[in-house]
This record gives C-alpha cells, structure tokens and sequence, in this order.
C-alpha cells in the first residue's frame, strides 16, 4: 500500500479499514492525513523510506504509549489512540485527535505572524501560553515520560491560549525492550551536555527537558529572541550551538560571557522572579528550574499584570515603571500588540433541508442484512475428511495383518462372517471408521470453545463495524449536528464555570475555608459526628471533600449529602458574587473553543453527504474483511457443533456463563 497518495486505505488493531483523505501536514518522519467518515481524527503515517526496524521499534514504543496512556492525554497532547496496519499487516501509523484550530507556537511569539493570525492579543495572552506550555510538559513528566525533542513546530496553540503538544511518538518511554529515546533534536534548544554529539541512541533526562522549557517560554515572553542570540563583544562570529554550549547566556550578568543583548532590547519588564528563573535555566552550576517551577511563577505573573492607562492593548508588571510597550513601540517605531478586538467570524448556519436532501440523495449500500449464521457455512453433509480415511485404512490395515498372523487367517475371516454377513467391508468399518471417530471426539473439546470465541468475536466486530444499520445510524448522527449547534450557548455557559474553577480555584477555596464546618447546615443529632471531623482535620468547607468523608469514620449517607449540599450553596454564592470574573483572556478561550466546536459542526453538515457516501464505502470494505475471516471460522466450527455431543453444548454454554 502508498501511503503517500490521496486516497488510502488501512486498519486499525482491531480490523477496522480506515480510508486516508487528503494530508493536512508533513515533517520529518511522514504524513498526516484527514480521516474518511471523521473529522475528529487524523492518521500519521511513516514514510516509505522507514525500515522494518524503525517501524519494529516505532510500533513497540507506540503499543506502550498507547497502554499507558493517561488520563489528561487529551488536554495536553494529540496522544496515539490506535494504531495503523498495512495491506501486509505491518505498522505503518496511528489515530490521534484533529487538533482543530491549533498553530505553531511560533505564530503566538513572532510579530508579524501575531498581528495576521491572532490579532488583539495581548502580553497576557503570551504569559497565558508560556503557563499552559509549562503545564502540559509538567504533565509529561508527572506521567514518568520524557520529551526529549520540544521545539517551537512540535507545540501548538489557539487563539484562546490553549497548548497542545505533538509528536508524541517520539517521547522517551521505558518498555519491555528497554528504555526507547528519540534520536533526534534541534541543536539550537538541545541543553548543552548533549551539544556537539550524536543523539543516536542516547537516554534522555527531564533535566534536559527543562533547558528546552525555559528557552522556548523565553522566546514567548521576549517576541521569538533566542537567549543565547545576542550582540557580540568583540568581532568573532559566535555559533548559536557555541554559545549553548559554552553556557554563554546574552542575558545574564556574567562579565566574562562574550554577548551581550541586542540594541534596544531588554527583559527589563519581567519581575526578578522571571528573570532569576532563567539564569538558573541557562547559566551553569544552578538547578534548571523544573515545569511546576515554571508554572507558578507564570502564574504569579499572570495575576500580577495591570493595564496600561494609555492603551488598553497594554498589559505588564505592576512593579515595572512605566508602560514598557510604550516605550518600545516608540523606540522601535512598530505596534507589538494590536489594539484591534479580536472578532471571530462565525460560519453561516447550513440549510437544513438542504442537508438532509443531500444525506437522502446518498443510495444505501448494498450490504448483507446479518453476518450468516455459523449453520449456513455447511455446503454439504458433514462427513470424515480424505485424509481421517486415508489415514485410519493403513492403521486398519495394520492391525488386521497383525491379528492375520496372531490368531491365522479363518479366525479372522469368521470373526468378520459372524460379526458382518452382509458387508463386505467390515474391516473399514471397525478398524477405520471408529478410531477417526474416537480421535476426533478428543480433539473437540479443545477445539470448540477456541472456534466459538472466534465466532462470537467476529460477530461482536460485524456489529460495531459492518452492520447495515450502522448506515441510517450515521446519516442520523450527522443531521443532529444541527441539534448540537443549538445547544453549545448552554456548552458556553459550562466551559465558562470550568474555566472560572480553572483559573481561580485559589480564591474559590480562600472563601470557602472561611466558613467553618461547626456551622454546616446539617440534621440535628450529628453535632457529635461534627466534632469528630474537626478533630480530625475536616475543620472547614474548603477541607470538605466526598471522597474524603467516605474513607473516614463518618458513614452516614445523610450526614455526607448535608455537607455536600452546604459546600455547594457555598461555591453557588461564591461565583454569583460578581467578585471574579473571567479576564479577556479566559473569555476569549471559552470563545474560541465554543466556535471551533460551531465551525466544526457547520462544515461536517456542509460536507455529511461526502462523509457518508465514504461511511457506506468502509462498511463495504468491513464486510468484506470480516466475510473472509467467517470463511476460516464458521466451516469448522459449524461442523464440530453439528457433531457435539448435548454434554459438550452444555459444557460451552456453562463455560459462557
């Protein structure tokens, strides 16, 4: 199978076909391509040029990623959710998500890329990435995985901050062969114990990972610089690699550090806290602070920056004097951040009749009903196979010659007129026929249950994968897309309080440990109990947890549902306070995924007729995969039922139970 074409097909582990559309990227090592009948998921495929060790080891790190896969995936990286096979059975790729929306990171941090793509945001919103960066790879390495090649193309973000880390095949992972690293980097964000050497092979640390970190937050928080990029001293050209190497940090205060920063450019507008976080990132001998270092701190900054009374497209410090923005713009003669509103425009709603007209329009495949049952296998009569014959007339054989010279020949020959007068085969019949028969009975036992869990899988994939069914099911599914956009003002208003809990959990649990738990609203006669939780440590609402009070003494179903029911009316009033509210920020994030969610929906009713005239070719396809597999199957198995015994159907239908 081409994997470099527009149409393709492959499977997945469990025999699904998967038809391959146009490719939305390329990189290093293949093809990401759009999926046939979803356009929630998309395929990386390896090149061609991939050998059969690199997929053998690809496929090994894949199946482990994919088995340990945790449960924040999705919130921080497009994670392998299957794998891909070829014609020959091979890997070839793996599913992930379509990560709608999302650009590089260095659309957010470069100027002009900024100004074009994602016009009106602000420092707040670079601070916003830089945290979200550090979040996902604190997530990474929580999760015992290492990243190994973090680059400014392999992270991605949305207009409404959100970050998004790809390229997960390539993370370090321990597996049954070992601990498999990735073999590559770019030299201009790998940590300097690795400059200057092959990457072949080579164990990567989180320490490393955590030089990649603060160069990249660096770039976001200084409009793209590199901080090993700066103003030479004298006249020698310095390689970036160089400088890396030799821990030479242009923003630093070490006097013997050949670079210094460029003209007119300062990181005077970060608070000392962010700048110490980079010495000790990027100069030697400190302790690269860690992806939870660096969230918090960020944090910090995000809570700490004011707006600038002159332009409200100004966001810094509290403590820097002066609006730095103003100052630069001046200097530099250019707007870095555009005081433009953000205004997204919103896809045109599709005709609804339209629509279904279309669906309507696409013909039913002509598909089987059913998969046939195992019974209709049998072409003929069940009979013993030519070779159960063959082989038990020369052990008949045998055996009559030996008894031919034990008791002579008349014995035999009365032997067979008293015991078969009329049938002049005796011998086949006694010395061959039986001990097929008696062979085969004791092969049944073993064989029938493995065929009938053969069966009942292959009737389990018919239903999920191939029934006809399945084909009004999707033409359904796609017409209530229209349903789905009526009700994503209500998603709104959900992603609105997540986000709300998201950002200021802080000073939701500051108002709630207010409040002690000696005055929850509970029925009378728990006083007692009441006390009990104080003493140990349930002391106000903030302490107040469900799965807490279950795994302590307190067992009272009613008392549990009372705190419960105070903790919330507390949290209700809490947010209906109007004391927080979402910056422009946070709403704009809440927007963006509300409207990628829209435009979404709008383009898979705008194109459902293509997607399921592709839908009724991959059921095809399924039942023609799986009929195969029911000719391997069924005939057996349908022949050993037909001659089971009632004890052994019973024994099968006990062991199902």
């Amino acid at each position: 199978m081409s994997i470099d074409t527009t149409h393709g097909i492959c499977k997945t582990s469990d025999g699904r076909l998967i038809e391959l559309h146009s490719r939305v990227a390329s990189g290093g090592e293949g093809s990401v391509y759009h999926v046939g009948g979803d356009q929630t998921l998309v395929a990386k495929l390896y090149k061609p040029s991939t050998t059969a060790e690199e997929k053998r080891i690809k496929g090994i790190k894949l199946k482990k990623l994919i088995e340990v896969r945790p449960d924040f995936a999705s919130e921080v990286s497009a994670w392998p959710m299957d794998l891909l096979f070829d014609e020959n059975g091979n890997i070839c790729g793996f599913l992930m998500e379509h990560l709608q929306g999302f650009q590089p990171l260095f659309t957010a941090y470069q100027l002009k890329s900024r100004q074009k793509q994602l016009k009106g945001r602000d420092f707040g919103f670079l601070v916003r990435v830089a945290r979200n960066l550090a979040a996902c790879v604190h997530n990474v390495h929580s999760a015992g995985l290492v990243i190994g090649d973090l680059n400014e193309s392999n992270v991605l973000v949305t207009p409404g901050a959100k970050v998004r880390l790809i390229d997960v095949d390539s993370f370090q992972i321990a597996t049954d062969e070992g601990i498999l690293p990735p073999n590559v980097g770019k030299a201009e964000l790998t940590a300097p114990e690795l400059q200057n050497k092959s990457l072949e092979g080579v164990i990567r640390t989180e320490i490393e990972d955590r030089f990649s970190l603060g160069i990249l937050i660096f770039q976001t928080l200084v409009f793209g610089r590199h901080p090993f990029a700066g103003r030479r001293k004298d006249e020698n050209d310095i390689e970036l690699e160089t400088a890396i190497a030799n821990g030479w940090y242009a923003y630093g205060d070490d006097r013997d550090c050949p670079l210094e920063p460029p003209r007119h450019v300062d990181i005077s507008y970060l608070p000392d806290s962010i700048q110490q976080m980079f010495v000790r990132a990027f100069v030697p001998g400190n302790e690269r602070p860690s992806a939870e270092d660096w969230h918090q701190q960020l944090l910090s900054l995000e809570s700490d920056l004011v707006t600038c009374p002159q332009s409200t497209a100004h966001q810094h410090h509290k403590d820097t004097e002066g609006c730095p923005w103003c100052k630069f713009e001046e200097r530099w003669n250019v707007s870095l951040f555009a005081s433009e509103s953000v205004v997204v425009e919103q896809r045109e709603l599709p005709d609804y009749a339209k629509v279904k007209e279309a669906l309507e329009a696409i013909p039913e495949p002509v598909l089987m009903e059913a998969l046939p049952s195992v019974e209709s296998s049998l072409k003929e009569p069940v009979a013993m196979s030519w070779w159960d014959w063959l082989r038990f007339t020369v052990l008949g054989n045998i055996v009559i010659t030996a008894l031919i010279f034990t008791l002579g020949s008349g014995t035999i020959y009365l032997l067979a007129v008293n015991f078969g007068r009329t049938n002049s085969f005796f011998h086949p019949v006694v010395f061959f026929i039986v001990p097929s028969f008696l062979s085969w009975l004791r092969s049944m036992p073993s064989k029938l249950p493995k065929l009938k869990g053969g069966f009942e899988a292959l009737m389990d994939s018919w239903n999920r994968t191939a029934d006809l069914s399945l084909f009004a099911q999707k033409r359904e599914e796609i017409l209530n897309s229209m349903t789905d956009i009526s009700i994503l003002e209500i998603n709104r208003e959900n992603l609105r309080m997540k986000a709300m809990r998201k950002h200021h959990e802080p000073e939701l649990r500051s108002y709630l440990s207010r409040y002690s738990i000696a005055i929850a609203d509970v029925p009378p006669g728990y006083r007692e109990s009441i006390d009990n939780l104080i003493d140990r440590g349930i002391r106000t609402a903030a302490d107040v947890n469900e799965t807490v009070l279950r795994g302590m003494v307190v067992r009272n179903k009613e008392l549990t549902e009372s705190l419960m029911v105070w903790v919330r009316s507390l949290e209700l009033q809490f947010w209906e306070s109007g004391a927080i509210e979402l910056t422009a920020s946070e709403t704009a994030e809440v927007d963006a995924e509300i409207n990628a969610r829209r435009d979404l929906l709008c383009r898979r009713l705008e194109n459902g007729h293509i997607e399921l005239e592709a839908f009724g070719r991959q059921l095809q396809r399924n039942q023609e995969t799986l009929m195969r597999e029911y000719d391997k199957i069924a005939p057996e198995y349908a022949t050993l039922l037909a001659k089971a015994t009632p004890e052994m159907i019973k024994a099968l239908e006990e062991k199902k139970d």
